[in-house]
């Protein structure tokens, strides 16, 4: 099945970045844009840091030192009179806040950029509209809640990382375990233990992930995958692409597609509930499942390269009831398709 999906085009931002630190951290720089005036602080005793930004880029490093070092570089020849960064401490909270004056309801804004050196396990949360993130390795916990923004990082392996997201793109070479709460937003994910994703008008893609789970249903968007262990989906018109599943699949689908392009031989559990969804799995041949399949104005297919056994089997105009097994051995996983205007084929 075809579905409408509706995307918004994403506001792409240049990466901008001192030259002293391309060699050690590898950020891209534009060389169109160098900063008219830089000014440097640093600050002790700081266990987290709140950024509040606007119409700039952010970039993250650990340090091995205690302190923090904040660069702020203006990139436009008003800047300093036209946008400030406010920095100010309390009970080791470092607060840095980008202000403009006269509002910033004007097509002319001035940006600036932040690079920010941090202790290693101090914890980061921003707030940006209208710029880019861009970190290395990081250890704390972390927050973000981003607008019109993108997120590229390489790794999180500190506590449970929070991304929100709209109008943007995520991009994460490792997380062991993050919150992704996202609209009209493209994230990609290498490789993750445990991923949990929330919102509508979406695109995902993920290369290795032990669990992906929504809580909510997902609307408007499309779901990659390449290898993943479980996966608990609840989706409305969007198609779940999966290349290896390992173990157990739990989705619901509504105009929705599902493909899996191979299981393992030890699988657990299959198990989908569709309306107007299409669902196709390719299980090796040495592999030995058990079947209850429940279609309502569907059809199955079910390939004759399988050694099929049916306990039950009926089919009428507008339902087929299929129980059996694939395989000549005791069955250690099941498929169970309960499936309203959609058709089943097992390659």
């Amino acid at each position: 099945m075809k579905k409408n999906l509706f995307y918004t085009a994403v506001i792409l931002f240049c990466l901008i970045i001192s030259p002293e630190m391309q060699a050690e951290d590898h950020f891209e720089i534009d060389q169109s844009r160098t900063p008219v005036q830089i000014e440097k602080k640093s600050f002790s005793n700081i266990s987290k840091i709140e950024i509040k930004h606007l119409y700039g880029d952010i970039f993250v490093r650990e340090s091995t030192t205690k302190q923090v070092e904040l660069e702020i570089q203006y990139l436009d020849q008003k800047a300093g009179e036209q946008v400030s960064c406010e920095t100010s401490t309390s009970n080791n909270i470092l607060s840095i806040q980008t202000n403009y004056k006269g509002g910033t309801n004007n097509n002319n804004r001035p940006s600036i950029n932040y690079i920010i050196s941090i202790p290693r396990n101090t914890g980061l949360s921003i707030d940006l509209k209208y710029g880019n993130i861009k970190m290395n390795p990081f250890h704390g916990p972390f927050m973000a809640d981003l607008s019109y923004s993108d997120l590229s990082a390489k790794s999180f392996t500190g506590s449970t990382p929070s991304v929100k997201i709209k109008y943007g793109n995520v991009s994460i070479e490792n997380a062991p375990d993050i919150l992704v709460n996202a609209a009209y937003s493209d994230v990609k994910i290498g490789k993750a233990n445990n991923v949990n994703i929330s919102g509508d008008y979406n695109n995902y893609v993920f290369n290795d992930a032990h669990s992906i789970t929504s809580n909510k249903s997902l609307n408007y968007g499309d779901i990659k995958v390449t290898t993943v262990t479980n996966m608990n989906l609840n989706i409305q018109y969007g198609d779940v692409k999966i290349g290896n599943l390992v173990s157990n699949l739990d989705a619901v689908c509504l105009y929705s597609d599902i493909k899996i392009n191979n299981v393992s031989p030890k699988i657990s559990n299959v198990m989908m509930k569709g309306s107007y969804s299409d669902m196709t799995i390719s299980l090796p041949q040495e592999i030995s499942v058990s079947f209850d399949l429940n279609m309502n104005y569907g059809d199955v297919d079910i390939s004759k390269t399988h050694n099929v056994t049916f306990t039950q089997q009926s089919e009428s105009e507008t339902k087929i009831v299929k129980i059996g097994k694939i395989g000549s051995k005791s069955p250690t996983g099941k498929i169970t398709v309960i499936s309203n205007y959609g058709d089943l084929k097992i390659k």
